[in-house]
């Protein structure tokens, strides 16, 4: 069994100010770092590090970034499916403030219709997962649903007239009005996550909260996946929603403490 992560991969270019500054403004950044980065590479990462197969799929740029995070992503996982596109590496600015909260900018075009399953490679027990959502990505969600895979997608998924396991991701990505009974027949958990106010699942059994396990705050920029990957730690080991939203928790705890985009390994 094998857990793909089809994706984001990108180069994280960290600064760590003490406030962002108003409109007009100038700040000084305290330190900063350059580190590999992508909501995909991030949890495909983490993953493989706590013991379980992972296999990831996305793209990157034909440059020198690109060529970085290939070589990482092949030193720290056994199957990788990165295709090289003729544009720059996806590059994100990370600006983290005094109290640990970030503020990300993007600064090159997507190309997330360039990414495909290498569907040979996928077997009925694999779990796939799109940490955030396309169109593009639904004939391969077909795909893999037709071989009895389980799969997760982001909540951008939820009106896409497509279906899955799992649906999860940010509170503000939830449909405007949003009414969990219109979904949960297509998408049987949706999980939305709230920053420090932590996060809630929807069901057809209810509504299950999960209060923050944060205890010291660094750098938010891999809470999202870490909790992500808790969620899916749960499903493979067949734990109960309580349960792996606490393991979800947990592990965004252990995250936030670091100065890392990629979440630390389970312990």
């Amino acid at each position: 069994m094998r857990i793909w992560i089809a994706g984001p991969i990108a180069w994280d270019s960290v600064l760590y100010i003490n406030n962002l500054p108003a409109t007009g403004g100038f700040t000084h950044a305290k330190k900063h770092e350059e580190r590999p980065g992508g909501q995909a590479l991030n949890i495909a990462v983490a993953l493989k590090a706590s013991g379980f197969e992972t296999g990831l799929v996305g793209y990157v740029g034909n440059d020198l970034y690109g060529q970085q995070l290939i070589d990482f992503a092949k030193d720290n996982l056994s199957k990788v499916e990165i295709k090289v596109l003729p544009n720059p590496t996806p590059h994100v600015v990370v600006l983290v403030d005094a109290t640990g909260e970030r503020t990300m900018i993007g600064m090159e075009k997507s190309y997330f219709g360039e990414i495909s399953l290498n569907l040979n490679e996928i077997n009925s027990e694999d779990v796939v997962v799109w940490p955030i959502w396309r169109e593009a990505f639904a004939s391969d969600l077909e795909a893999v649903q037709a071989k009895g895979c389980r799969t997760i997608v982001g909540l951008g998924a939820l009106n896409s007239g497509f279906s899955a396991d799992i649906a999860i991701g940010s509170e503000w990505e939830l449909p405007v009005d949003f009414d969990y009974l219109k979904y949960v027949a297509k998408f049987p958990r949706i999980i939305a996550t709230n920053n420090n106010q932590g996060a809630v699942e929807y069901s057809k059994n209810g509504v299950e909260k999960v209060s923050s396990a944060a205890k010291e705050i660094i750098d938010t920029t891999g809470a999202g996946d870490a909790f992500l990957c808790g969620i899916i730690k749960g499903l493979i080991e067949n734990r109960s929603s309580n349960e792996s939203l606490e393991i979800a928790s947990e592990w965004s705890a252990l995250a936030i403490a670091t100065t890392f985009s990629i979440p630390p390994r389970w312990i």
